[in-house]
C-alpha cells in the first residue's frame, strides 16, 4: 500500500535494517548501457533471457498454470523523453532474477521490454482475456502504465491504465493494473511497456492467467472494504465513548481515525474510483505526508487525555507539548518536499510512539487504569508498522502462486498494516472504555464524600444547637450585635451599594451546592431572590468579585480543605467533589490559585506535611 512510505524510521532501527537486509538490486541502478553477463536459471515454465536482451516468457498452452515474475529486459529514462518511435533503439539491460524492477523517481519513466510465446485468444470487453494470460503488478499505484505491441519496426499502443487516466478510458479493475496478452498459437510476440509515477520504491511486474488476476483484485478491494468498515464502526463507538472523558477533545480521535480511513480510501483507489480523480503520485506523496503528520498530532493530543497529563508533572506536559510542535514542524517540512524532506517526519512518527510507550509505562507504575491498554495499543502500531515498512522496502520476490490467496500472502506490507491499525483500535477503544468507567467510580465516589461531608456537618450543627442555653443565648447576642452593625453601616452609605454580608450569604449558598457542577451564575441568582444583573452589582460593589469569580474561588477553597482533610485518591476525586467537570481543567486553575498543583498537594497531605504555599505564608 503507497501509505506505508510515510512509515517510522528511527536510527536503531535503521542500523538492525542495514545488517539485516539483503544488498539492494545493483542491476536496477543503472539507465542500461548493454546486456548484463548474469543468466538467470532456467526452470519449467519459468522465463529465461535471450542473448539479443529480449526476455522470452515461455507460456503453458493452457491457462491454468502458475503465476511468477516477468522476464523482461528494462531501461531507464531519466528525463522521460523517449517515446515509442526511438525507444526500440535504447540499449536495454536483463532485469534481475527475482523479477523486481527500480522504480522511476518522478520525472523519470522504466520501460520493460518482453516476448511472450503461446496460444491465446482475443481481447474480451474491459481489456482482460476471459481464459488467457496477461500482465499484472504487485503494486497498487501507477500514474500511467502504457502497453505497446511491436509489429515489424513500429510499436502500437494497445492499453494504457493508471490514476491519470480518465475514468472513461480505464479497463479493466479497479486496484490492481492487469493488463492482457493476445498472441496467436504457435507464435510469440515482443512488448513494451511504459511506466511512470509510482509511490513504491520497486516495481514487480508479474505474469499469468488474467482470471487469477481478477480474483486477486477483488480479494484485495474487499479486504480493503472490511478494513474500512471496521475502523469507521470502531471510530464511531470510539468517539461516542470519548465525548464522555473529554467533550473538548474528542476532535483529535476523531482527526486520528480519518486520518487511519482516509489512507486505503485514497491510495487502494476508492477515491479515484468514486470521484472519478486523476491526481498524479506527486500529489498523493504530499497528501501522504500531510495526513501522516495530522495522524502523530492527533494521537499524541489524544494519549495525552487518555494518560491524564495535563493533570500531571510540568516536565511531562512540556515533553508531550514539544513532541507536538516537532511533529507539526516535521510535517510542513515533508509536505514543501517529500523527497528530501521526508526523513524528520518518518522519525516522528517512530518517535512519537516510543515517547508515548515510555510515559505509558510510568503511568502503569503509579496505577492508572487505562495505561494498559494504551501500552498495548502503541506497541501494536509500532511492531505492525515496523513490519510494514520492512517489507515496503524489501518486497518478497513471487516466485509462483497458484491462488490469489497466495498473492495476497506474498504482500505482508498489506496485512501488516492492517494488524498495525486494528491492532491500535481495538486497544484504544478497551482503554477508552476503562477511562470511561473509572471516571465514573471516581465521580460516584466523589458524589458519595460529598454527600457524607454534608451529613457530617448537618450532624455538628445538630450538635452545637443543642449544647446549651447559654451558648444559644450567646449566639443570639452575636447575631444582633452583627445586625445592628450592618443596618448602621447600610444606613451611612447610598441604598444601592447593599449590606456587608451579602458576599457571606452568597459564599454559603454556594457551599451548600458545591458537589453541583451545573451550580453556576443563574442559580445563585435564582438561590438569593433576584436576577443575574443584581447579583453582579451587588458582589462588584460589595467584595469587587464577577458571579463567576466568586464561585470559583469558594470551589477552589473547598478542593484544598477537601485535600489536607479527606485526603481523597485521585485529583479527579478532589475536581468532581468541589464541583469542577474536568480534572484537567481544575488542575490549572488550582495551580494559578495556590501555585502549586494538586497533585503536590496531595502527596503533602499523603505524608503529613504542609504544602509550599501555606509554609511561605
Amino acid at each position: 500500500m503507497v501509505h506505508i512510505r510515510c512509515l517510522p524510521i528511527s536510527l536503531v532501527l535503521a542500523a538492525l535494517v542495514l545488517i539485516a537486509l539483503p544488498a539492494p538490486h545493483a542491476v536496477a541502478e543503472g539507465q542500461g548501457q548493454g546486456p548484463a553477463a548474469a543468466v538467470c536459471p532456467e526452470s519449467s515454465g519459468t522465463a529465461v533471457p535471450e542473448s539479443g536482451g529480449t526476455a522470452v516468457n515461455v507460456l503453458s498452452p493452457s491457462p491454468e498454470g502458475r503465476v511468477r515474475a516477468l522476464a523482461a529486459a528494462f531501461f531507464r529514462d531519466p528525463g522521460g523523453r523517449a517515446g515509442a518511435a526511438s525507444i526500440a533503439a535504447q540499449a536495454f539491460r536483463p532485469g534481475p532474477c527475482d523479477g523486481i524492477f527500480p522504480a522511476p523517481p518522478p520525472g523519470e519513466t522504466l520501460w520493460l521490454r518482453f516476448t511472450a510465446a503461446r496460444p491465446g485468444g482475443g481481447i474480451a470487453a474491459g481489456g482482460v482475456i476471459q481464459g488467457a494470460w496477461a500482465v499484472a503488478f504487485a503494486e497498487t499505484i501507477f500514474d500511467e502504465v502504457i502497453l505497446y505491441e511491436q509489429r515489424g519496426a513500429a510499436l502500437v499502443p494497445l492499453l494504457r491504465k493508471g490514476r491519470t487516466v480518465p475514468t472513461d478510458q480505464r479497463l479493466g479493475v479497479p486496484i490492481k493494473t492487469v493488463l492482457a496478452l493476445d498472441v496467436a498459437p504457435g507464435r510469440e510476440k515482443t512488448y513494451y511497456l511504459r511506466l511512470s509515477g509510482t509511490f513504491n520504491p520497486s516495481v514487480t511486474p508479474l505474469v499469468g492467467p488474467a482470471e487469477l488476476f481478477v480474483s486477486w483484485s477483488a480479494l484485495s478491494m474487499a479486504m480493503s472494504a472490511v478494513f474500512l468498515g471496521f475502523v469507521a464502526a470502531i471510530a464511531l463507538v470510539s468517539v461516542i465513548l470519548f465525548r464522555h472523558i473529554e467533550a473538548r477533545f474528542f476532535k483529535y480521535y476523531l482527526l486520528y481515525m480519518l486520518c487511519q480511513f482516509g489512507y486505503p480510501f485514497f491510495f487502494d483507489g476508492w477515491f479515484s474510483q468514486i470521484f472519478g480523480s486523476t491526481l498524479p503520485v506527486t500529489v498523493l506523496m504530499r497528501a501522504a505526508d500531510f495526513w501522516a503528520a495530522l495522524a502523530v498530532f492527533a494521537n499524541i493530543q489524544y494519549c495525552r487525555i487518555l494518560l491524564e497529563i495535563d493533570a500531571d508533572a510540568r516536565w511531562r506536559r512540556g515533553l508531550l507539548s514539544a513532541l507536538s510542535a516537532a511533529t507539526l514542524a516535521a510535517g510542513v517540512l515533508a509536505v514543501f518536499d517529500p523527497w528530501n524532506w521526508a526523513e524528520p517526519l518518518h522519525l516522528a512518527y517512530f518517535g512519537s510512539p516510543i515517547v508515548l510507550l515510555g510515559v505509558c509505562l510510568l503511568k502503569l507504575r503509579e496505577g492508572l487504569p487505562q495505561a494498559g491498554p494504551i501500552l498495548g495499543s502503541l506497541l501494536s502500531l509500532t511492531l505492525g508498522l515496523f513490519v510494514a515498512y520492512y517489507f515496503f522496502n524489501n518486497p518478497i520476490p513471487i516466485a509462483t502462486a497458484e491462488s490469489a490467496f497466495d498473492l495476497v500472502l506474498a504482500q505482508p506490507t498489506d496485512w501488516a498494516f492492517y494488524f498495525a491499525i486494528l491492532g491500535e483500535v481495538a486497544f484504544m477503544a478497551l482503554a477508552i472504555s476503562i477511562m470511561v468507567k473509572s471516571i465514573r467510580v471516581q465521580r460516584q465516589a466523589a458524589l458519595r464524600e460529598a454527600a457524607a461531608a454534608r451529613r457530617t456537618a448537618a450532624a455538628q450543627a445538630k450538635a452545637l444547637q443543642a449544647s446549651g442555653d447559654r451558648i444559644e443565648a450567646l449566639e443570639a447576642g452575636l447575631q444582633a450585635q452583627a445586625q445592628a452593625q450592618a443596618q448602621a453601616q447600610a444606613q451611612s452609605r447610598p441604598a444601592a451599594r447593599g449590606w456587608p454580608s451579602f458576599a457571606q450569604t452568597a459564599v454559603e449558598q454556594v457551599r451548600e451546592n458545591i458537589s453541583q457542577e451545573g451550580f453556576g451564575s443563574r442559580q445563585l441568582a435564582a438561590a438569593l431572590g433576584m436576577s443575574e444583573k443584581t447579583l453582579g452589582r451587588r458582589l462588584k460593589e460589595d467584595c469587587n468579585l464577577s458571579p463567576a469569580a466568586l464561585i470559583r474561588a469558594v470551589r477552589l477553597d473547598h478542593a484544598r480543605a477537601f485535600i489536607h482533610q479527606r485526603r481523597p485518591a485521585t485529583v479527579a476525586q478532589v475536581a468532581y467533589a468541589s464541583g469542577f467537570a474536568s480534572a484537567g481543567h481544575f488542575a490549572k486553575l488550582y495551580r494559578q490559585h495556590f501555585g502549586e498543583s494538586p497533585s503536590d498537594s496531595l502527596k503533602a497531605a499523603k505524608v503529613g506535611t504542609q504544602p509550599l504555599a501555606e509554609t511561605a505564608e
